[in-house]
C-alpha cells in the first residue's frame, strides 16, 4: 500500500514521449516519503517544457536572488495559493536530456535523477508547511532534499550499504558533471 494515495501523479506532455520508467520511478519516490511531509501536497505534474504555453515559458522564478525562467528549471514548486493546492511540477525533459540511453536503463539512477529534482521541489513543500525556517530557501530545500533522499535509498536501496565506499564517488560524480554544466550554460545566458 502506497504512504502517499492522496497524490495524484499526472501526466501532461506536448511533441515528447517520456521513458516508461517515469511514472513509476516517480510513484516509489513519492511512495517512500513519511506521510508527515506531504500532507496538503495536492499533485505531481510530470511534463516538459515544450508543454508550456506562450505566457508560462516567458514566466521567471526567483532562486537564490536571481530570476531565473521557468523553461530553465528542472522543476517547480507551486504553494496553495487562492484556493488552488499545492503542487509539484517537473520538466522530464530537463531532467534527463544530457544522460545517455543506456545509464537511463539503470533503476538506481532512474531514481537518482527524479529524486535530486522532486525531492528538491518537496523541500520548499516541507520548509512551507511544516517546517519553516529563517535561512535562504533554496539551502532549506536542498537540506530537505538531502534528508529525502538518504530515507529513501535506506529504504529501497539496502543492498547499497556494504557498497557505500565503493558507489558513493562513482554516483556522485556524473550529478556533480550535470550540476556544473548546468550552471556552466545558466552563467553563459545571463553574460
Amino acid at each position: 500500500m502506497a504512504n502517499n494515495p492522496k497524490i495524484e501523479i499526472c501526466e501532461s506532455y506536448k511533441d515528447f514521449l517520456p521513458p516508461s520508467w517515469v511514472h513509476r520511478s516517480v510513484t516509489r519516490l513519492i511512495d517512500g516519503v513519511p506521510e508527515k511531509y506531504c500532507g496538503g501536497l495536492h499533485s505531481v505534474t510530470l511534463t516538459n517544457t515544450d508543454g508550456l504555453n506562450h505566457s508560462r515559458r516567458r514566466q521567471k522564478t526567483i532562486s537564490r536572488k536571481r530570476k531565473i525562467s521557468v523553461i530553465e528549471c528542472r522543476g517547480l514548486y507551486h504553494q496553495k495559493w487562492q484556493g488552488k493546492p499545492a503542487t509539484i511540477e517537473l520538466f522530464v525533459d530537463k531532467i534527463i536530456h544530457r544522460w545517455p540511453v543506456i545509464v537511463l536503463k539503470v533503476p538506481l539512477v532512474q531514481d537518482l535523477l527524479l529524486a535530486d529534482v522532486l525531492y528538491h521541489e518537496l523541500g520548499h513543500h516541507v520548509h512551507k508547511t511544516c517546517a519553516p525556517e529563517h535561512r535562504e530557501r533554496e539551502d532549506v530545500a536542498e537540506d530537505w532534499q538531502k534528508k529525502l533522499v538518504r530515507h529513501y535509498f535506506r529504504q529501497n536501496y539496502k543492498w547499497i550499504k556494504p557498497f557505500k565506499i565503493i558507489l558513493k564517488p562513482i554516483v556522485a560524480l556524473p550529478l556533480k558533471i550535470v550540476r556544473l554544466i548546468q550552471r556552466k550554460a545558466k552563467h553563459k545566458e545571463m553574460n
